[in-house]
């Protein structure tokens, strides 16, 4: 399935698509690593980080009022 079939399924929030091709619950957000020109993303419970463009980067902190 598409990721936005999920989207649909999914509550928002806590859900929330950042771009094309991510999906996040923000409650298990650890922390965003960097900016704008190269953030990463930590999640609770997973281990290491995921790179997260412009567009996701400023979703997320406008969301999470940074």
């Amino acid at each position: 399935h598409p990721l936005g079939y999920y989207e649909s399924m999914l509550p928002s929030p806590p859900f929330v698509r950042l771009d094309r091709s991510i999906l996040v619950h923000t409650g298990f957000v650890a922390r965003v690593e960097g900016g704008e020109s190269g953030a990463r993303l930590a999640m609770e419970g997973v281990n290491g980080t995921f790179p997260i463009g412009r567009t996701a980067y400023r979703r997320l902190a406008k969301i999470l009022g940074r």
